[in-house]
């Protein structure tokens, strides 16, 4: 009686340790699919804060590119002071800036436009 009642017991155990055994293997995934979510979750608030900064420094560089611009009032010195600037910002220079040249471009087409005469397009 006492041999039945042991290994009752003992098979008992067996099956609490078996359900420990269980619940720990899933508190081990479940902790580390909480760590990979906020692996994700900090590598997307790091993605949104760079687009942030560099929709800031785009902005920026456009408020910027007009400078570069200040006193060409007409097409001949818009053009020459577009030339001079691409010397000096063109990336395979070595002070090169892509984003500076890009806005570059941009405000000269902007301002290219402004001074295009209608007539000269067809001749």
């Amino acid at each position: 009686m006492e041999r039945r009642v042991l290994k009752e017991q003992s098979a008992l155990f067996d099956q609490k340790l078996e359900i420990l055994k269980e619940a720990y293997v899933q508190l081990d995934k479940d902790r580390r699919k909480v760590e990979w979510e906020k692996l994700k979750l900090k590598a997307e608030q790091d993605h949104q804060e760079h687009q942030k900064r560099d929709e800031a420094y785009g902005a920026r560089h456009e408020a910027d590119a007009s400078v570069f611009f200040k006193g060409a009032n007409n097409q001949l010195a818009l053009k020459k002071r577009y030339r001079d600037l691409i010397k000096i910002f063109h990336t395979d220079n070595l002070y090169g800036d892509k984003e500076t040249l890009q806005a570059i471009n941009r405000e000269y087409e902007r301002l290219q436009k402004r001074y295009d005469v209608p007539w000269r397009r067809y001749s």
